[in-house]
């Protein structure tokens, strides 16, 4: 008789009460309706107080389905913060802006500003190495047209670069040979000091 009621008792206690004013009573091992419980769960847990911290800690059943329910919580919360992080992250305007406007805009920047911009991001890189910009830039600059050329270039890149630096070069002579006449002329010194003046200023 006694075994009886023993065996009547642990299937009473691992039922869960339906009503509308209980909450999870004796909890089974064994979470036959997840929902139910969670949703009691989240009742306990909204009352708090001490009667609940006594129940977690004489009920391993619940503790347990407590921790389930607390780690299940913050892999929901940090799931849907990780896609609204994918989902709204800030982007810049390259990113945005297609390559069909970014390359109308590279054709109107100069050979300077076109070269600084390669060292940008790697999309503007990948752009600025259209030779027709390059090409562009070669006839209105310096108005070097490829028939003009007994042997053609590798690139348009490398024929700006290499006129630019040449011009420049030549800009350069020019102008310390016109300083150093000056200063011959108007320090009456010989042309050694003043070569040796004007290549100083030049550095400078």
């Amino acid at each position: 008789m006694r075994r009886d009621e023993f065996s009547n008792q642990n299937e009473e206690r691992s039922q869960i009460c339906t009503s509308s004013d209980a909450l999870i009573v004796y909890p089974s091992p064994t979470y036959n309706c997840p929902r139910f419980q969670a949703t009691n769960l989240e009742n306990l847990l909204n009352d708090g107080g001490k009667s609940f911290a006594n129940l977690l800690a004489n009920d391993p059943h619940l503790y347990a389905l407590y921790r389930d329910y607390h780690f299940s919580e913050q892999h929901r919360h940090s799931t849907k913060q990780r896609v609204y992080n994918q989902h709204y992250q800030k982007q810049s305007l390259l990113e945005v802006t297609c390559e069909e406007t970014l390359a109308t805009i590279l054709s109107f920047l100069d050979g300077m500003s076109l070269c600084r911009s390669r060292s940008v991001c790697q999309l503007l890189n990948e752009l600025s190495q259209n030779e027709r910009y390059w090409l562009n830039l070669c006839r209105m600059e310096w108005s070097i047209s490829p028939t003009q050329l007994h042997n053609p270039p590798k690139s348009y890149y490398a024929l700006y670069k290499l006129t630019y630096l040449s011009l420049k070069r030549l800009i350069r002579d020019f102008m310390q040979e016109q300083c150093m006449s000056t200063m011959q002329h108007s320090f009456r010194t010989s042309r050694e000091v003043a070569a040796a003046i004007a290549r100083r200023m030049m550095v400078a």
